[in-house]
Protein backbone atom coordinates (compact mmCIF):
# COMPACT_ATOMS: atom_id res chain seq x y z
CA UNK A 1 0.00 0.00 0.00
CA UNK A 2 1.17 3.90 -0.93
CA UNK A 3 1.91 6.31 1.88
CA UNK A 4 -0.35 9.17 1.29
CA UNK A 5 2.55 11.51 -0.10
CA UNK A 6 2.69 12.74 -3.66
CA UNK A 7 5.99 12.59 -5.32
CA UNK A 8 6.55 16.17 -7.32
CA UNK A 9 8.45 15.41 -10.77
CA UNK A 10 11.21 18.16 -11.61
CA UNK A 11 10.27 19.95 -14.89
CA UNK A 12 12.89 21.21 -17.03
CA UNK A 13 12.75 24.90 -17.11
CA UNK A 14 12.33 26.09 -20.07
CA UNK A 15 14.12 27.86 -22.73
CA UNK A 16 12.65 30.92 -24.42
CA UNK A 17 15.25 30.76 -27.20
CA UNK A 18 16.83 34.30 -27.79
CA UNK A 19 14.54 37.49 -27.12
CA UNK A 20 13.47 39.46 -29.66
CA UNK A 21 15.28 42.66 -29.56
CA UNK A 22 12.99 45.91 -31.04
CA UNK A 23 14.10 47.18 -34.56
CA UNK A 24 15.66 50.13 -34.09
CA UNK A 25 14.23 53.32 -35.84
CA UNK A 26 16.21 54.73 -38.53
CA UNK A 27 17.96 57.91 -37.80
CA UNK A 28 15.90 60.99 -38.98
CA UNK A 29 17.09 62.68 -42.44
CA UNK A 30 19.29 65.91 -42.20
CA UNK A 31 17.17 69.04 -43.17
CA UNK A 32 18.41 68.53 -46.45
CA UNK A 33 17.00 65.39 -47.31
CA UNK A 34 13.86 66.19 -45.60
CA UNK A 35 13.97 68.75 -48.07
CA UNK A 36 14.17 67.05 -50.92
CA UNK A 37 11.83 63.81 -50.10
CA UNK A 38 9.28 66.88 -49.56
CA UNK A 39 9.82 67.75 -52.63
CA UNK A 40 10.00 64.56 -54.38
CA UNK A 41 6.72 63.90 -52.33
CA UNK A 42 5.38 67.24 -53.82
CA UNK A 43 5.85 66.54 -57.34
CA UNK A 44 4.31 62.80 -57.59
CA UNK A 45 1.07 64.70 -55.73
CA UNK A 46 0.84 66.84 -58.56
CA UNK A 47 1.37 64.43 -60.71
CA UNK A 48 -1.16 62.03 -59.41
CA UNK A 49 -4.15 65.35 -59.12
CA UNK A 50 -3.37 65.93 -62.74
CA UNK A 51 -4.30 62.29 -63.15
CA UNK A 52 -7.28 61.84 -61.25
CA UNK A 53 -8.30 65.19 -62.77
CA UNK A 54 -7.96 63.46 -65.86
CA UNK A 55 -10.15 60.68 -65.40
CA UNK A 56 -12.78 62.53 -63.88
CA UNK A 57 -13.04 64.72 -67.00
CA UNK A 58 -13.07 61.35 -68.95
CA UNK A 59 -15.29 59.83 -66.48
CA UNK A 60 -17.68 62.91 -67.00
CA UNK A 61 -18.06 62.37 -70.92
CA UNK A 62 -18.53 58.75 -71.30
CA UNK A 63 -21.41 59.71 -68.44
CA UNK A 64 -22.62 62.55 -70.81
CA UNK A 65 -23.00 60.45 -73.47
CA UNK A 66 -24.66 57.51 -71.75
CA UNK A 67 -28.15 57.52 -71.90
CA UNK A 68 -29.93 58.04 -68.93
CA UNK A 69 -32.30 55.55 -68.79
CA UNK A 70 -29.42 53.19 -69.10
CA UNK A 71 -27.30 51.13 -66.72
CA UNK A 72 -23.87 52.46 -66.62
CA UNK A 73 -21.63 50.19 -68.39
CA UNK A 74 -19.28 47.89 -66.98
CA UNK A 75 -15.87 50.40 -68.35
CA UNK A 76 -17.55 52.92 -66.17
CA UNK A 77 -17.94 51.48 -62.84
CA UNK A 78 -14.18 50.54 -63.57
CA UNK A 79 -12.84 53.79 -64.07
CA UNK A 80 -14.77 55.25 -61.16
CA UNK A 81 -13.49 52.45 -58.91
CA UNK A 82 -9.76 53.57 -60.49
CA UNK A 83 -10.57 57.19 -59.65
CA UNK A 84 -11.76 56.37 -56.32
CA UNK A 85 -8.19 54.23 -55.68
CA UNK A 86 -6.18 57.23 -56.89
CA UNK A 87 -8.16 59.63 -54.46
CA UNK A 88 -6.81 57.36 -51.59
CA UNK A 89 -4.07 56.90 -52.88
CA UNK A 90 -3.70 60.70 -53.22
CA UNK A 91 -4.86 61.41 -49.43
CA UNK A 92 -2.41 58.75 -47.66
CA UNK A 93 0.29 60.42 -49.98
CA UNK A 94 -0.66 63.97 -48.83
CA UNK A 95 -0.79 62.53 -44.97
CA UNK A 96 3.06 62.79 -45.43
Amino acid sequence: MRSGRVRLAMLPERDSGPRAVEPKSPPEPDAATRALLAEENRKALKKDVEKLYDLAAQLKTDVEKTDSTTVLSLALLKKAEEIEKLAKHIKGRAKL
